[in-house]
């Protein structure tokens, strides 16, 4: 058995069934011939070698990843042209990725998780794509002549940590990187305070299920109307059609979550629930939910396949099921269809001026659409790399659709919050110039304003110290989506800085019951409700909870140390100053938070001097 650091090239063919089943002995004839002609060279050339074969593909192992990159670039730009002459759904097209990390070697086999994750990565390829992991991109850079399109941090399955990805592409870019450090690092040293509420605050337009609680939320009462949509199966045979079967259910979600009598589990609760293989009995006592709606899609090319099925939790009988085949074209109808029957099958009151505004924002251009959910899949991730992908895809859902109200309140959502945090979704613009961009946006998207719209505004307002218009927003996103849970910690958020702490409480509670597995921040925005209501022990519980969960929490950090400081724990207080790898000042935290009342501010700001937070 030998161990060690290695190039991993992973490759599989795109639809090996599908094309097997069409053509099976002209399909393996030509596959074998791309294998002793053109595939085998190429990786020995590369100085690397064959370490499995599969039905469908293989692993080769190289002393160096530049040579692995440079062996799929190759191969890929070959098996195009020699697959020219075959009918387009014949073809054989091969996925690739490569990846950098440990190895095992053991009689003539491979194993490890430097193979594994090569072999998961491929799925995120296009057909004839190469994609690499963080690792490999590190040491590659400028070394080989392609780019790099980051696709932000990905789950893999059976793979503990989340993996950077990069789609290899043909043209040669220069990938965001950060501002240059200046003169005013001094100045900037007093902010960073500042950036890191700014970024606490920015969690509110997207959450990502990785920082999720598992607790276990009170049942609900019989007489409440309860759903939660699991994600779609994608039934596709193509792992780059997830975007579409995620969206889809997230849309699905969020046209339910509008009924204001009909109570909706969040989308990430629900995605938690992923491969899990659970009967739907099993998820109603989890959660306490009455109605499971499960389902899958199908989608090759522009053909679609949708198989819904409402389930009765409780008993574990159909309550109705339903299949809709088409085209992509109609993908926006079935949905319209989908919802209608979920609706007709429960006793809900039906508002028309409600639902007319709940689709304002929304599109009938189904390719808009598909560039939406494209776009919301990086956007969901929350890292800069995400970002960076998301842009495109929303820009090109607007030029689509100028009148798409959703995709513009995303497009200012995520200018906005890479502001914040500095994260740079475009090397020709600075942060300064990407604030410009989110305030153009959201004016285009208050045209036809959504929910959405209109919680990106508010913290806005909240930035720009318009307190009444930051409240005024929150509750128009709260009327026009009472489901989403997001809109009721930020507006829990707004009650604090207005002076309500009481109804912060209130609004945070309900955030909870629809996001059972929420994340560690609701903990962090509750205990600030209650360390302003001067009840220093709760607030203590769930700061604590919260710290515990993530220690990088910024909101969390900073009254948790003015909560130990009220309680004379002076130690513990700056036990947490000490811990926190970047400088905190009490000074940027006043900028950021942005409190209507002085006293609200000197309440809070005298717990943080006394924890032993720097002015």
């Amino acid at each position: 058995m030998e161990r060690r650091i290695a190039a991993i090239l992973a490759g599989d063919m795109v639809g090996f069934s599908r094309l097997t089943e069409l053509d099976e002995i002209g399909t393996l004839t030509r596959q074998r011939k791309h294998m002793i002609e053109l595939i085998d060279p190429m990786i020995e050339r590369m100085n690397g070698h064959v370490v499995k074969l599969t039905g469908d593909g293989m692993i080769a192992e190289f002393g160096s990843v530049i040579d692995a990159v440079q062996c799929a670039v190759a191969i890929q730009k070959e098996m195009s042209a020699r697959e020219e002459g075959q009918p387009e759904d014949r073809r054989i097209q091969y996925r690739m990725a490569v990846n950098l990390g440990d190895v095992v070697f053991e009689d003539g086999d491979v194993f490890g998780d430097g193979v594994n994750i090569a072999a998961r990565l491929e799925a995120l390829a296009e057909p004839g794509g190469i994609v690499v992991s963080g690792t490999a991109f590190d040491l590659l850079k400028a070394n080989v002549d392609v780019g790099y399109r980051p696709m932000g941090e990905q789950r893999l399955k059976n793979i503990a940590t989340p993996v950077r990805v990069y789609q290899v592409t043909e043209e040669k870019t220069q990938l965001p990187s950060p501002p240059r450090e200046s003169r005013l690092v001094g100045f900037l040293t007093t902010i960073a305070a500042g950036i890191l509420i700014a970024i606490d605050a920015s969690w509110f337009f997207w959450q990502s299920t990785n920082t999720a609680s598992y607790e276990k939320t009170a049942a609900l009462d019989d007489d409440t109307l309860s759903i939660i949509v699991l994600p779609l199966d994608n039934l596709s045979g193509d792992p780059a059609q997830d975007y579409f079967a995620d969206g889809l259910a997230d849309d699905i979600t969020t046209d339910l979550s509008q009924q204001p009598d009909l109570f909706v589990i969040a989308r990430n609760t629900a995605f938690d629930y992923a491969d899990r293989g659970l009967d739907p009995r099993q998820i109603s006592q989890e959660l306490g939910v009455r109605y499971v709606l499960e389902g899958s899609v199908r989608r090759v090319a522009d053909t679609l396949r949708i198989n819904v099925q409402l389930i009765d939790g409780k008993t574990g009988t159909h309550v109705w099921a339903e299949r809709y085949d088409g085209e992509l074209d109609d993908v926006l109808t079935f949905q319209n269809r989908i919802i209608g029957s979920i609706i007709a099958s429960l006793p809900l009151h039906l508002d028309g001026n409600r639902q007319e505004r709940s689709k304002a924002g929304e599109t009938d251009n189904p390719l808009a659409f598909d560039a939406f959910l494209q776009g919301w899949e990086h956007v969901v991730q929350s890292t800069p790399e995400g970002f960076a992908a998301a842009v495109p895809h929303l820009k090109r859902a607007v030029k689509l659709d100028p009148n798409y109200g959703r995709a513009y309140a995303a497009l200012a959502s995520t200018y906005w919050e890479a502001s914040q945090k500095w994260w740079y979704v475009s090397d020709a613009i600075g942060a300064h110039d990407m604030r410009k961009e989110a305030y153009k946006f959201i004016e285009l998207a208050f045209e036809r304003p959504t929910a959405l719209a209109h919680r990106v505004a508010s913290e806005m307002r909240r930035w720009d110290g318009k307190h009444d218009e930051m409240m005024k927003d929150i509750n128009a996103a709260v009327l026009l989506d009472p489901n989403d849970p997001d809109n009721y910690t930020m507006l829990a958020f707004a009650q604090i800085i207005i002076g309500n702490p009481a109804d912060a409480l209130l609004a945070v509670d309900k955030a909870m019951a629809l996001n059972p597995h929420y994340p560690p921040v609701y903990l962090a925005v509750k205990g600030c409700a209650y360390y302003m209501l001067k009840d220093y022990d709760t607030a203590l519980e769930f700061l604590e909870r919260s710290y515990s969960r993530n220690p990088q929490r910024a909101l969390a950090v900073i009254y948790l140390i003015a909560t130990y400081a009220r309680l004379d724990r002076i130690e513990d207080a700056e036990r947490v100053v000490s811990h926190y790898p970047s400088p905190l000042s009490v000074r940027g935290t006043r900028d950021s938070m942005g409190f209507r009342n002085p006293e609200d501010w000197a309440h809070s700001a005298e717990g943080m001097l006394k924890g032993g937070m720097p002015y």
